[in-house]
Formats: C-alpha cells, structure tokens, sequence
C-alpha cells in the first residue's frame, strides 16, 4: 500500500509540478491556449473516469467468485487425496512409483482491474509522445538528441516505479507487470523512428 501511495503521490507531483508549469510556460500569455491546455488537462481525468465507471471492477462479485474458487479448490484436493491414497495402495502391491503421484498446485488466476488496462493505455501514450521527443531531437542534433534522451530517461524513473505499484495493485503479478511494461515501452521506439521519419520526408 505505501508504494501504492508513494507512486501516486510522484505522479501528481509530476503533472502539477513540473508538466502543467512546463507547458503553460510554452504557451506564453495567450489566455485562449492557456485554457485549452487545462481544459486538456480536465478532458483527460473525465474520459479515463468515464471508462472506469463504464467497466467498473465488482468487488462483491470478486469475492463470491473467490468463494466459490476455494470451495471447488476444496473439493479437488480432497479427491487428489483420494487419488493419492489409492495409488499409494497400488504401489505397496506393484512395487512401482507412478509418475504422477505428486502434489499438484492450484492456482487461481486473479481478475486485473480496469485501473490496470487504463494505466497500460496512458503508458501507450505516454511512451510514444517520449519517442517523438528524442527522434525529433535527434533530428536537430545528436547533442540535441542524446540530453533530451538523458532528461527523459530521469524523468521516467518515478513513472516506471509508479506503475509498476499500480500495476501490481491492479491484479498483475510481479512478473506480469515487467512485462507488459517492457511491452508498453517500445511504443517509444515506434515514436522515435516515426519522428525521424517524419523529419527526413520533409527535409527531402
């Protein structure tokens, strides 16, 4: 829980701290661009809101579910009992070990929240709008391009860890969650080679 607190709190300190001023700075003292950009801001929280009211995690059906996981869980590691007690009779009278006289795991898979899915889709975003920033600073210059690469990599340190708690709180196991992040990065790569791309047609 309190890495679930400390990753969200350096998310917020993030948006509010240094992207929010960040961006107005750009904007300059035109106030119709100022509040588009809040008002950007604003769009963003009431559409993931809306998806996450739209598919909602329904903690009561949750644990009936688990509920009734467990009983059946029950029930089939009574019959392995039964199975086991059996085939142990068998090879006190055959002298042979069966292959399959062994404890089995069950494992239930646990359900991921919506909070899971919408973190991996900001991700996406996220990623992609951080390799166009490198590839388009690679176009300018390789000092250009290798500062904005450092920059971005410091930035990304507390998002990554900040995700990950999410991720984990959101049901993904610990090495669910570094995969989907490995997964989730090579937007960034896309955003890159789409930028330097873009950069090369119209140079040509």
């Amino acid at each position: 829980m309190l890495n679930m607190y400390s990753s969200v709190g350096s998310l917020l300190g993030d948006v509010f701290l240094h992207l929010l001023p960040e961006t107005w700075a750009h904007v300059g003292t035109d106030q119709s661009s100022t509040i588009i950009v809040g008002m950007s801001v604003v769009s963003g929280f009431l559409f993931f809101l809306l998806i996450e009211k739209i598919f909602p995690d329904d903690d009561d059906d949750d644990i009936k579910k688990s509920d009734h996981y467990l009983h059946q869980t029950e029930q089939i590691l009574v019959k392995q009992m039964d199975n086991m007690t059996k085939q142990r009779h068998v090879t006190r009278q055959n002298g042979l070990i069966p292959e399959n006289d062994q404890h089995k795991e069950i494992t239930v898979k646990k359900k991921i929240k919506t909070m899971g899915w919408l973190n991996l889709l900001a991700n996406v975003m996220d990623n992609f709008t951080h390799g166009l920033a490198i590839g388009g600073s690679f176009a300018v210059s390789h000092k250009v391009g290798y500062t904005s690469f450092a920059s971005i990599v410091l930035h990304e340190i507390p998002h990554e860890l900040g995700d990950f708690a999410i991720l984990l709180k959101a049901g993904f196991t610990r090495q669910g969650a570094a995969k989907v992040q490995f997964i989730t990065a090579t937007a960034g790569v896309f955003g890159a080679v789409f930028a330097l791309y873009s950069s090369s047609v119209v140079d040509t």
